[in-house]
């Protein structure tokens, strides 16, 4: 009786000493798990926040100078940007920008051309291969025609120097808004004093039969824009 009451204590003491051995062995293992668990979301967790670093630097790069508090608006401040009230042109002279600016313009000089009119208004955009374009909006009322801005831009244009097609083609605009001599009414325009006011940009203007000729040139923009417009602003 007492050799199996000393079996049966040998029996249970080996088996809570296997049951011991193996449960300190799943603690170690479980410890050892978390520890190489926590390694590895450590050395994640450094690699995103390097990331995450590299990535704020790219953007602050690519978007510091438009958010800089040194930036100012360049041709948006210029009168000629500005609202205007419309000025009127006559029905000979509207007929004249058909005839001037695509009617009688060979098509291998033309990029693009968009022309628009109905019982409304008449309006056009025309590209040229000679870095120079024109745009125009006109309502019509009563088959009178009112505009607020017609203009020319002359790309990478700094002192308003002109090949002959650019001529011809600043020439007609002015004759279309009632300049009689359009190469003297130019010089002079590009003559007249220089307004500097408007940061990077410089205004010329000259009075027309019709409205105001504006010639601006903005460095940001590297393009000379004559402009025709009421010098009344809205």
């Amino acid at each position: 009786m007492k050799l199996l009451s000393l079996l049966l204590t040998f029996s249970l003491s080996n088996i809570l000493m296997v049951a011991c051995n193996a449960d300190s062995t799943d603690i170690q293992n479980i410890k050892q798990k978390q520890t190489t668990d926590s390694v590895l979301l450590s050395k994640e967790d450094d690699e995103i926040k390097a990331e995450n670093s590299t990535e704020t630097t790219e953007i602050e790069d690519v978007t510091g100078p438009y958010i800089s508090s040194d930036w100012e608006p360049r041709r948006t401040s210029t009168p000629a940007s500005q609202s205007h009230y419309s000025y009127h042109l006559p029905e000979p002279n509207i007929r004249k920008i058909k005839a001037y600016f695509y009617d009688n313009i060979a098509d291998n000089e033309v990029i693009e051309k968009r022309i628009n009119e109905d019982d409304y208004y008449f309006s056009g955009y025309v590209e040229y291969n000679d870095n120079i374009s024109i745009t125009y909006y006109f309502d019509k009322d009563k088959g009178s025609y009112f505009s607020e801005r017609f203009y020319l831009a002359i790309k990478d244009n700094r002192d308003a120097t002109l090949n002959d097609f650019q001529k011809n083609i600043v020439y007609k605009m002015l004759q279309v808004n009632g300049v009689e001599n359009p190469q003297l009414f130019f010089q002079e325009l590009t003559a007249s004093p220089k307004i500097t006011k408007f940061t990077g940009c410089v205004v010329q203007q000259k009075q027309s039969k019709y409205s105001v000729i504006d010639l601006t040139f903005c460095e940001d923009d590297v393009i000379s824009i004559l402009t025709s417009y009421n010098p009344k602003s809205k």
